[in-house]
């Protein structure tokens, strides 16, 4: 090979290194770009900024006394703080996290990733810990400093996590954004050796060019030289295809989802994240439009081209927050847009990064509705009433009147069919209520079984009016009718207190309550038998029955006159807890099967509890009730006492019983004659009967 071949070859090794050093140029700026789009983080933003920006919001959920906030360190476990508010109290919340990360209480809170509430050493002072992480690690340690007295609710805890862990991510992405800006550091040294060295090569190329005729073992040092360089270039160039790949991991291990579009609004790079929520592949969406990108929202499009206008013409970053559908799935998306620069400082692109703050958002709403509806019957509560009871006291709503209702019967539920029972009795209330109110009106949960209602421009005989017609019985309610005691009172005049008013009518309706109460639970006892009849065997007929059978009993025993009347009770409601039973079962034709004995054998219980709960009257009987199905032999139930165990009324009553079920016969079994009845009762005479009482009551013709 002469020398003008050589040179000739070297030339165009250079050019084609020429090429690669360019490459290489553009693979930096791509870089650049990618790293100038991440969002509200500059050089100056440090971890402190961040958080003092947090402190009010953290302070706005709960009244912490002092909060720090720790990185985990170099020496896990190891926690360095880089964060106390105030600062006077650093020596005290340092000496505490010494002691609660030497007792494993740190770890703790680590693994479980919930928070943790702790005493001081002191037992002064009540101290909170909540894990600073995201998805993929854990970064730190929120500690919070608290008054031992205060209450903590659980909403409150729900929205300290929700602003804690935006701040680990807001951590996480600074931490991401420092590595970013060293790593492009160090390809910005590498790009300028590259050119130093393409410099060199085309010096060399030079005095090659002079020295054409020079001496062989100058073209040999040039040789050397040139495949020196080469090398050293492909070193380089492997540098910076493994500082872009790392680059790209961290754009790719991002929980939010990234996407860089064109001018022109097609996708130029699509992250993990953005591929996985929209069900989609890298080489499907690349080259796509907004139209494609967004084919589930199509009303969407106008919104996102018009922000990415703003940012290609502004240079600025914008953000926006809108609600979107991906993959099927309705999301509220926290977005910000970034600009992107080439050369010459232009916009090229945009960065635009979608967060997912649907479960924040819920969890905000939830906090909202929470703070003024009752969450039983979904009525406004007692905060928002006494705050729209001020906006409502103006002239023009006059005249105004108020309702105070209490809802009747609800400890006879309670105690009777048990709370959740009870419950469904005050929302049924709530939503008869609803029915008869307008739309102007103001309904709320007062509190308890209490409900108070506002109705504008209404006089006072149309309030009690409405009240009336609330009040009155829904029989047909099972198991027990609804019915609701009102007060009513009006504001007629601009000059009276609406407190007042609101008092007065408070009183009225526990004044009416206190005169009507016995009548009340009579009303609803009376009710519950009069259904119990509908629904089984036993007539008003078979009650009189029984109780002239135990009636002769008693008056030969020569019982008090206040037993006779007991006994009369008795008779009267001894099956008053079958109003539980499901109807076919109180009026099934053959044999019960085991599940159904089951249930009627629970009826004494119930009807000991309703006859405690249900009237004074009835409550001297409630134990004769719960015991009226026990038998002398102690084979009975519920609770198998036998002999005297029993209460005497309690046997009277089951020897009347059966000897009127025995002679009026049930569809299941013919009527027996009084003789073959009187039979039937003498052979179960201490067995299932007291003897002594079966003797008197067969001495009788």
């Amino acid at each position: 090979m002469d020398d003008h071949q050589k040179i000739r070859f070297l030339e165009e090794r250079l050019a084609q290194a020429n090429r690669e050093r360019m490459e290489a140029i553009t693979a930096l700026e791509m870089a650049l770009d990618l790293h100038r789009y991440l969002p509200t983080l500059d050089e100056g933003t440090n971890a402190e900024s961040l958080l003092e920006e947090a402190s009010p919001r953290i302070r706005a959920v709960l009244p912490f006394r002092a909060f720090a906030f720790y990185l985990v360190g170099e020496g896990f476990p190891s926690f360095d703080r880089i964060y106390c508010d105030p600062v006077s109290w650093s020596a005290f919340v340092e000496r505490e996290k010494t002691l609660l990360v030497e007792d494993g209480s740190f770890s703790w809170a680590i693994d479980r990733r919930k928070v943790v509430a702790v005493t001081s050493s002191g037992r002064e002072e009540k101290i909170l810990l909540h894990v600073l992480a995201t998805p993929s690690r854990v970064l730190g340690m929120f500690l919070g400093v608290l008054d031992p007295k205060t209450e903590i609710p659980d909403v409150s805890l729900i929205f300290l996590s929700v602003v804690l862990n935006s701040v680990a991510s807001l951590i996480q992405n600074l931490q991401l954004f420092r590595l970013v800006q060293g790593l492009n550091g160090e390809l910005v040294e590498r790009v300028f050796a590259l050119e130093r060295s393409g410099r060199n090569l085309q010096k060399e190329r030079r005095e090659l060019q002079g020295k054409a005729q020079a001496a062989e073992e100058d073209r040999d040092h040039a040789n050397r030289t040139l495949l020196q360089e080469m090398a050293q270039r492909r070193r380089m160039e492997e540098v910076l295809r493994s500082q872009e790949e790392q680059i790209r991991a961290l754009f790719e291990s991002s929980p939010d989802s990234i996407v860089v579009l064109g001018r022109d609004g097609t996708c130029l790079y699509a992250n993990g994240a953005f591929l996985e929520r929209t069900g989609s592949s890298e080489e499907r969406v690349r080259g796509q439009g907004l139209e494609e990108l967004l084919s589930e929202t199509p009303d969407q499009v106008p919104f996102w081209r018009e922000a990415l206008d703003e940012v290609f013409a502004s240079g600025r970053t914008v953000r926006r927050e809108t609600r979107m559908v991906f993959h099927g799935r309705a999301v509220c998306l926290e977005s910000t847009l970034s600009p992107i620069r080439g050369k010459g400082d232009e916009v090229c692109a945009v960065g635009v990064i979608w967060r997912d703050v649907t479960e924040r958002r819920l969890a905000e709403e939830r906090i909202r509705f929470l703070s003024y509806h009752d969450p039983l019957t979904g009525l406004y509560n007692r905060r928002y009433f006494e705050e729209e009871l001020v906006r409502v006291d103006t002239p023009r709503q006059l005249p105004m009147s108020l309702l105070i209702g209490d809802v009747d019967g609800l400890k006879l539920t309670n105690d009777a069919f048990g709370h959740q029972e009870g419950d469904r009795l005050l929302v049924d209330a709530a939503e008869r209520i609803r029915k008869v109110l307008r739309g102007e009106d103001i309904l709320a949960r007062w509190g308890g079984d209490e409900f108070v209602v506002v109705l504008p421009r209404t006089d006072a005989a149309t309030a009690r009016a409405v009240a009336e017609r609330i009040s009155r019985y829904d029989e047909a309610r099972i198991p027990i009718p609804c019915r609701i005691t009102f007060g009513a009172a009006t504001k007629d005049r601009e000059d009276q207190d609406l407190g007042q008013v609101l008092r007065e009518a408070e009183d009225r309706m526990y004044a009416r309550k206190l005169l009507e109460r016995e009548g009340v639970r009579r009303q609803i006892l009376s009710a519950l038998m009069d259904r119990l009849r509908r629904s089984t065997f036993e007539s008003e007929a078979h009650t009189e029955g029984v109780g002239g059978a135990a009636r002769r009993v008693g008056e030969l025993l020569r019982l008090p006159q206040e037993e006779m009347r007991w006994l009369e009770l008795l008779c009267c409601y001894h099956d008053v807890g079958m109003i539980d039973l499901p109807e076919a079962v109180l009026r099934k034709p053959g044999p019960l099967d085991t599940g159904e004995w089951e249930m009627v054998r629970k009826h004494p219980e119930l009807g000991y509890r309703i006859a405690l709960s249900s009237s004074s009257d009835l409550a001297p009987v409630a134990e004769t009730i719960l015991c009226h199905h026990e038998r002398f032999d102690g084979t009975g139930y519920p609770q198998g006492r036998r002999g005297e165990e029993i209460p005497l009324l309690s046997r009277i009553l089951a020897i009347a019983d059966s000897y009127e079920v025995l002679t009026s016969g049930r569809p299941y079994r013919p009527a027996l004659s009084p003789r073959k009845a009187r039979e039937e009762i003498l052979r179960g005479a201490g067995s299932r009967y007291d003897p002594e009482l079966v003797r008197l009551f067969l001495s009788e013709p």
